[in-house]
């Protein structure tokens, strides 16, 4: 909120994604957590106001403003839906997936003491646990070898360097997450919330990729 009522009154940063990216996130982040609505209440809308925040809010509204900032919007359209901001709005919605699943699960037993139907509460943590587990995984091995394809087809020499970069990036974040997650009991609270804490380690240090 803060946040927005900045942008609108300061004129370096009267921008329409700016504004349109904060004051969307400050509404999902109240709807999320505050009475009446308090989504987080249901695990799917939780998950969907993660993804949408985490994924295409934040993401595709600052690569705009940026884009913007730097007279190089006409490059990727006003919403800035350009191939870049299309594959990082997805790496981190997938991301945001992963957030939403592990969230509860350090929490599942004062979920259940307090009446909450989270999907560690319905499904049980260790499941849930696999599953995001399983989903990080695949997304960093996914985007590693993504990556390491693109250095075969990219001609210019910087390209070739960046995209084997961040494939080796992707690949030391995944055997990072792959050691984290080992031994990890889903019924011990303090052992999955050191692991949820890599994770949002993992999710930071892949905004220091970004181009």
């Amino acid at each position: 909120g803060l946040a927005a009522a900045w942008a609108s009154l300061s004129p370096g940063a009267r921008s329409a994604p700016l504004l349109l990216t904060l004051a969307g996130s400050a509404l999902l982040g109240t709807a999320y957590s505050a009475p009446p609505v308090r989504l987080k209440r249901s695990p799917f809308l939780a998950a969907f106001c993660i993804i949408v925040v985490r994924g295409a809010l934040v993401n595709l509204g600052f690569y705009a403003f940026a884009k913007q900032a730097l007279g190089l919007e006409r490059a990727a359209g006003a919403l800035g839906l350009d191939t870049p901001g299309l594959v990082a709005a997805s790496f981190f919605g997938v991301f945001g997936l992963v957030i939403a699943l592990m969230k509860d699960v350090p929490d599942v037993l004062g979920d259940e003491m307090r009446g909450v139907r989270s999907l560690s509460v319905r499904l049980g943590p260790t499941r849930v646990l696999r599953w995001a587990t399983a989903l990080l995984l695949s997304l960093l091995g996914g985007t590693s070898a993504a990556f390491a394809v693109g250095t075969i087809v990219a001609e210019a020499a910087a390209v070739v360097f960046r995209r084997a970069c961040l494939s080796v990036a992707a690949l030391w974040a995944l055997s990072f997450a792959a050691r984290s997650r080992r031994d990890v009991d889903a019924t011990d609270p303090q052992g999955v919330f050191d692991f949820y804490m890599d994770v949002w380690r993992i999710f930071y240090g892949a905004y220091l990729c970004l181009p």
